[in-house]
């Protein structure tokens, strides 16, 4: 359950700008009520996909070097697959 908060928190930072909400409130809403229909499983892979899609974008914009994101890629990958063999058990 640890990590589930500890993932989770480091998914939602890409939802925020500068530590504010972003300014489209009725899209959010529409994303958090779809979100809390998710199971828990459902909502490790949406927010892991996000978060794999916001390193690729930084590899085009060029923030971070594509070894770089590999790697933090990977480590969401393997995180992802402890959280999930644990909450199958």
């Amino acid at each position: 359950m640890r990590k589930f908060i500890i993932l989770f928190v480091l998914f939602t930072r890409i939802f925020t700008v500068n530590g504010q909400q972003s300014p489209n409130s009725a899209a959010q809403s529409w994303v958090d009520s779809v979100f809390r229909t998710l199971s828990g499983d459902e909502k490790i892979a949406q927010l892991m996909v996000i978060r794999m899609s916001a390193i690729d974008q930084a590899i085009s914009k060029g923030v971070l070097h594509e070894n770089t994101a590999n790697r933090y890629k990977s480590r969401l990958t393997v995180a992802f697959n402890v959280v999930k063999a644990k909450a199958a058990k």
